[in-house]
């Protein structure tokens, strides 16, 4: 098993190289949907798979930065370490984290294939992958197609318009509200920009 993964970081790693992503202005690393329909199955497999695994390091790092934040807010605040209590709100804190960006239950070839499908759509090609990946997360969980239909209208703006489009949709439309509290946890903030007022 683990030379499947060495194989396939290795695939990865030369399609990036041989093929370049660089975004435009120099603005670093993207893939859209016109760069994702170049790539042969082995590097889209790759990236897939890159991506997944650097979700679950984040998770680990994350959990490790809450822990010790929760410590110095409560050295800070009531003069002691309650290690119980710190590590209580940490784990609370991670498991929000995880929800939205490890895939549970999903596999490579269903991200891949979900891919390929949301990219199928011309309208989406300028979506970057890293954001479209949960639209797919949130196909294969069983949300509701227009609320997945809705969340890729948004992906298709710019940030600020999508913040705004979104924030009059939650203050104006119940159905929409609803479903965002309990589908929206699968996304991502950079993806959802949650509104706390």
């Amino acid at each position: 098993m683990r030379r499947i993964y060495i194989l396939l970081i290795c695939i990865l790693v030369v399609g990036l190289i041989g093929k370049p992503c660089w975004g435009e202005e120099g603005k670093g690393f993207t893939v859209d949907g016109y760069e994702w329909e170049s790539w042969p199955i082995e590097t889209k497999s790759g990236w897939v798979f890159g991506f997944s695994e650097a979700n679950y390091q984040a998770g680990a790092e994350t959990y490790i930065f809450l822990v010790r934040f929760a410590r110095t807010v409560t050295m800070k605040v009531a003069g002691t370490v309650e290690w119980a209590k710190a590590k209580e709100v940490a784990d609370e804190l991670l498991n929000e984290f995880v929800e939205r960006i490890i895939w549970d239950g999903e596999t490579y070839g269903q991200m891949v294939v979900g891919l390929n499908e949301f990219y199928r759509d011309q309208r989406n090609k300028k979506i970057l992958t890293r954001e479209a990946n949960y639209v797919v997360k949130l196909k294969l969980k069983g949300a509701p197609r227009e609320f997945i239909d809705q969340e890729t209208k948004f992906l298709r703006m710019s940030l600020e318009n999508r913040n705004k489009a979104r924030k009059s949709l939650l203050e104006r439309n119940q159905e929409y509200k609803t479903a965002f509290e309990k589908w929206g946890k699968y996304l991502p903030l950079s993806v959802s920009q949650v509104f706390i007022e």
